[in-house]
This record gives C-alpha cells, structure tokens and sequence, in this order.
C-alpha cells in the first residue's frame, strides 16, 4: 500500500481511510511520540476505537469470565461495560506494538477480556458489601446496618484490582516486545523463560547449550528494556 501523506487534509478526513491506512499514521507517528506525526497518530488511533465500539459491545455480551463461564456482564450493564471497554481501548495506543489490522483486533479483544474481567470483580465486591458483614455491625448513613469492615475490605479490593490490571498491561507490553526482537532464539528463550522453563529446560527443547540460552536471555533482556521504555 502506498504510503500516505500525513496533512491537515487527512486529520479532517479520517473517517473516509480504511483500517489499515489508519494503522499506518498510527505506526508512523508511533515512531516519533511527538508533534503533528503523534497528534495525527492520537486521532487515527481515537478512529478505529470508535469505528470499532459495535464490536467491542459484541464482545462485552459474549464475554464469560475465564473458568467460571456462569459469571458474564449482565444485559443492564453493557453500556457502562462497553464504555469503560472504549475508554481502555483509546488508551491503549501508548502499549501498542502491532502494525497489522489483525494485531489490532486481538488488542482489542485482550481490552475487552480484561475490562470485563474487572468489571465483573468489583460487580461481585459490590454485591458482597450489600449482602452484608464479615465481622461486627455498625449503623451506616440512612440508619443501614453496615458491616464496620466493609469499606476497609472494598479498598483492599479496589487496590487488588488496579494492581491486576497493571500487572496484565506490563506483560501486554512484552509479550509484545518479545515479537520486535530481532533474533528468532532470542524470541524464543524469552516466551519459554517467560512461561517458567529453566535455562537447561530449554536449551534441551532448543538444542543449545545452556551457556548460549543465558546469553541469549541476557541480550534479550537489555534489548526488551530498550524496546518497552516509555518514549
């Protein structure tokens, strides 16, 4: 595909270019993080999320909660999931390392996964609160009887919650920086060590020697570093 000429003319037309011409400002200005390039990236990236919010509310109804598939978003809540999905998707242009309309779509798919993962984990928080106490009752405001550790348990949740969620963004993040890295085995010895494989666990499945994998895990290791920093 022909490249495209990033212009005044474009920004005010996104609407009229494909997803893949759209990905391509995304990557352009991606590489620089700055001036018009990354403002044109900002809005190419804001297009396609919204382009694509039909799909994301297609996938917050289809969403079930891995391994308990009886926990999914109920019909009430399916505009506040989707939105806080579109939300968390235009956010997402700062993790992004794809290029093609595929890897966008997975992306996608991963967002809605997670936020409906925790929204449905603080749906269940709430309703534990409002089922009542774990401990000693106190009288709460409109003379409701609260359970005295209850906004203390929701806190820790809500912590919990934010800490999950940073926690399945930072390895979003090099899974796919571990698919930038130049050199096949190195991509290789970094998802095996990043699945919980010994050095001489994989130079077996590899056939290298265990001095080589450590290398190659070390070099890996500076290069994701490069790869993954905040610009």
């Amino acid at each position: 595909m022909a490249a495209i000429k990033r212009s005044h003319a474009i920004d005010q037309n996104m609407h009229r270019l494909s997803d893949e011409q759209l990905l391509q400002l995304v990557v352009a200005g991606r590489a620089k993080r700055r001036g018009n390039d990354w403002d044109t990236a900002t809005q190419a990236w804001r297009h396609l999320a919204a382009r694509h919010h039909d799909r994301l509310r297609g996938l917050v109804i289809a969403f079930r909660f891995p391994g308990a598939p009886e926990v999914r978003i109920e019909g009430d809540d399916y505009e506040d999931a989707t939105q806080e999905c579109f939300i968390r998707a235009v956010k997402m242009l700062g993790n992004f390392r794809g290029t093609t309309r595929g890897e966008f779509l997975a992306a996608l798919r991963t967002c809605v996964t997670n936020t409906c993962m925790d929204f449905c984990r603080r749906r269940l928080t709430r309703e534990r609160r409002t089922a009542g106490s774990i401990d000693e009752s106190a009288l709460g405001a409109d003379d409701q009887t609260l359970g005295r550790f209850d906004a203390e348990l929701g806190e820790v949740a809500s912590r919990r919650d934010a800490e999950h969620t940073a926690a399945r963004d930072a390895l979003a993040v090099l899974k796919a920086g571990i698919g930038e890295l130049e050199n096949e085995q190195m991509r290789a010895v970094m998802r095996l060590k990043m699945s919980g494989y010994s050095s001489r666990e994989i130079a077996g499945q590899l056939e290298l020697s265990v001095a080589n994998v450590d290398q190659l895990c070390s070099r890996g290791v500076r290069r994701l570093k490069e790869v993954t920093r905040d610009d």
